[in-house]
């Protein structure tokens, strides 16, 4: 017989594995200056193919930022106001300096 807690655990992990929200993924490139520059933002669910969320003009100087932190702020505010995603605003963002 198993005790409660042990039965907790399970229930917990199996929960957990079955019930993993999107991802956004914020595609990003460091400038000559050494500041943060945000290319495009894309959401993945689970299971799911990455979807293009937004892909940004690459001389927009109000993309480029200074640290990860403002990155993340404004993917979720950019994702906020996109038609089809805002109500995954609030999603983890992974940064992505693959660019």
């Amino acid at each position: 017989m198993r005790d409660r807690a042990s039965r907790y655990a399970a229930k917990k992990r199996a929960s957990s594995v079955r019930k993993s929200g999107p991802i956004l993924i914020a595609y990003v490139a460091r400038t000559p200056k050494g500041k943060v520059r945000l290319h495009k933002i894309g959401i993945r669910f689970e299971g799911q193919k990455e979807e293009l969320v937004l892909e940004l003009p690459s001389d927009d100087p109000r993309y480029s930022l200074e640290n990860d932190y403002k990155v993340r702020k404004s993917a979720h505010d950019l994702v906020k106001k996109s038609a089809k995603f805002a109500r995954f605003y609030d999603a983890t963002t992974r940064i992505s300096y693959d660019l």
